[in-house]
């Protein structure tokens, strides 16, 4: 994609691969971050994040409290989040 702006390049990537899910337009609030290899970012609890590329490892500790709002076939729950 052409765009300058990174955020909007995966809007239009996201709906592309997400058609109809209104979370494909997250990239435009959040920070984008892009990590090389060997690189990590710690974020604290309750910190809204997606991974968009590649693979990552994400340490945290056990609980069943994670709350997911799109862009996945996994449980979505809007209203909680």
């Amino acid at each position: 994609d052409d765009c300058a702006d990174p955020g909007l390049t995966w809007v239009r990537r996201l709906a592309v691969l997400h058609p109809g899910d209104p979370s494909a337009l997250v990239p435009l609030l959040l920070e984008l971050r892009r990590l090389g290899v060997g690189e990590g970012l710690f974020l604290p609890a309750g910190v809204p994040h997606a991974y968009l590329h590649g693979a990552g490892v994400e340490v945290m500790g056990a609980s069943d409290n994670v709350v997911r709002g799109g862009l996945t076939p996994k449980h979505v729950d809007r209203e909680e989040l």
